[in-house]
């Protein structure tokens, strides 16, 4: 994953993979995880970063690496 901003600084967490990861604007921040359970992963911004702070929810759509391929 690459995660960025290009605002505010924002923190990107998935709780189900215990994962949370910051957005901070200017830079680019890449990390790897690996998942084994396809599926739906429901995420949050865990920062206060503004106004519209409780309207970003994060969802992530886990497939096989052959799903993805193809």
């Amino acid at each position: 994953m690459t995660i960025g901003s290009s605002d505010v600084l924002h923190s990107f967490a998935l709780p189900a993979v215990s994962l949370k990861v910051d957005a901070t604007p200017g830079r680019l921040n890449a990390l790897r995880t690996a998942v084994l359970v396809p599926g739906v992963l429901l995420g949050q911004c865990s920062e206060l970063c503004g106004v519209n702070h409780a309207f970003m929810p994060t969802v992530v759509h886990v497939v096989s690496m052959l799903s993805f391929l193809v």
